[in-house]
């Protein structure tokens, strides 16, 4: 990892979303009780996601160190996001996102550090896989949901549950997918 990749416009908005939107998003909702605004801080933050890995894309600007920070700012945005409607939602939904979905982000946020200080290990590859990319969506969506509940409509408790439980089966999709057994079989 070289820290002038950092530099970059993909890799700055992928910073963006832990670094300044969740703490201005957090400001917004929780001091002033800004649902809207928040609303429309948390599309923005969806935005820069979509923005970065196209823009590094087309730009030639993949780099490894964008490999391991999209994905990481990814869980450090969207997956604190539903802490702000913690309160609001069911205990079923408490323990779903408590208990199941986040351990499994957090395993695949441990793994994402170790690729990052550890890499010639081999044994987490680095990068968002299919799987990442759907769970990424999936809370998207719930969040989207969890916004749509409080500002406009209720939203089924099936709806919220089948989002995030689908968001769960794809972190963990991603996280067995990530693993790569051979190399970690030869370093146990």
């Amino acid at each position: 990892m070289r820290w002038s990749e950092l530099l970059n416009l993909p890799n700055i908005l992928s910073l963006s979303r832990p670094i300044i939107l969740l703490p201005l998003i957090a400001l917004v909702l929780l001091w002033f009780n800004w649902i809207f605004i928040g609303a429309i801080l948390y599309i923005l933050g969806v935005v820069t996601d979509y923005l970065d890995g196209r823009l590094a894309r087309k730009n030639g600007n993949v780099t490894v160190t964008g490999k391991l920070l999209d994905p990481m700012a990814d869980k450090l945005f969207f997956d604190l996001m539903p802490f702000f409607f913690y309160h609001r939602l069911s205990d079923f939904l408490q323990y779903l996102f408590v208990a199941a979905y986040l351990p499994l982000e957090c395993l695949l946020f441990l793994g994402g550090l170790y690729a990052w200080f550890s890499p010639s290990q081999n044994i987490f590859p680095v990068g968002a896989n299919q799987g990442g990319k759907w769970k990424t969506a999936s809370i998207v969506i719930f969040t989207i949901l969890l916004f749509v509940n409080k500002l406009v409509m209720p939203v089924s408790e099936e709806y919220l549950t089948a989002i995030l439980g689908s968001a769960t089966g794809f972190a963990l999709m991603s996280f067995v997918k990530h693993i790569n057994m051979e190399k970690l079989k030869k370093v146990i």
